[in-house]
């Protein structure tokens, strides 16, 4: 047995009866470049990497450029490094959406997080939810963008429709920035909530993520404000749509009236046209 294979079986003995815990970044490194590297020294190669990018999660999040350009590693090994936080990403969503029941912002935004984890470029996703808050899905919307207003509409109204949706959250990330809605984010969540109560769904929310926080505009009230801008607008229509039934029938009975006096005219103008063709009524005879 040589010495690498010797260290490699050491290494790996380690960790099946210590755990994780008891190696350090170099060490897992160590480990992960040996499913890349059969034969060999790898721990020159995990040093590197440490000494270049400071620590794993750094590593791992770097890009396959970023990653080639340390000596040793070629794109192999790059690919298996950069595997590691998507399969952190859809571990951590595949648990989120076991959790069906989602009563509150907190709740939704927690199982949305997962989502945006790793995420280099805007995303937008729209989470569904039946009648009673279950998750039903979760869908990617649109990615690459500046800000949520690239989805369309109709997008969003067939997603929400096609998933039998009663309510929906929207989520977007803003990358590198602050969890804090823009004027476009709140200007598109307008044209959301009006176009999706136009067809009986509810916009529950729309949550802006960045780094690992998020802000609700249900929270910050903005949702609370589109719903009473509804509520006024659906008064203004029924109070309008109440004066022009109110005119339309004043208009009728005017009409009615306007009828029922020309028919009394026309019937009075009829018999005096009679009496003057009859002429005077003959006096009898004694």
């Amino acid at each position: 047995m040589s010495d690498h294979t010797g260290h490699r079986a050491r290494l790996r003995t380690q960790l099946a009866q210590q755990g994780m815990d008891c190696l350090n970044d170099e060490q897992l490194l160590e480990l992960i470049l040996f499913h890349v590297f059969p034969r060999g020294d790898t721990a020159p190669i995990a040093r590197r990497l440490i000494g270049r990018f400071q620590t794993i999660a750094h590593v791992v999040d770097a890009n396959m450029e970023e990653l080639c350009s340390v000596e040793g590693v070629g794109p192999q090994a790059a690919y298996a490094l950069r595997l590691i936080p998507q399969l952190e990403r859809r571990l951590a969503i595949s648990r989120a959406s076991t959790k069906h029941f989602l009563p509150s912002v907190s709740a939704c935004g927690k199982m949305l997080m997962p989502y945006f984890k790793g995420e280099q470029e805007e995303a937008v996703y729209l989470l569904l939810l039946d009648a009673k808050y279950m998750y039903l899905d979760c869908k990617l919307l649109h990615r690459g963008s500046v800000h949520a207003s690239a989805v369309t509409l109709p997008k969003v109204l067939r997603t929400a429709l096609n998933g039998c949706a009663s309510s929906v959250v929207i989520a977007h990330n803003h990358p590198g920035g602050l969890a804090l809605p823009s004027f476009p984010d709140y200007e598109s969540t307008r044209r959301f909530y009006y176009a999706l109560a136009s067809v009986g769904v509810e916009l529950y929310d729309h949550i802006v993520v960045a780094d690992n926080d998020f802000v609700s505009m249900r929270d910050d009230g903005f949702i609370a404000q589109l719903a009473e801008e509804t509520d006024a607008m659906e008064q203004t229509i029924e109070l309008r749509e109440r004066e022009d039934r109110k005119r339309l029938r004043k208009k009728l009975a005017d009409s009615l009236l306007r009828a029922e006096a020309e028919k009394k005219a026309r019937l009075a103008a009829q018999a005096a046209g009679q009496a003057e063709q009859t002429g005077p009524v003959p006096e009898e005879a004694n």
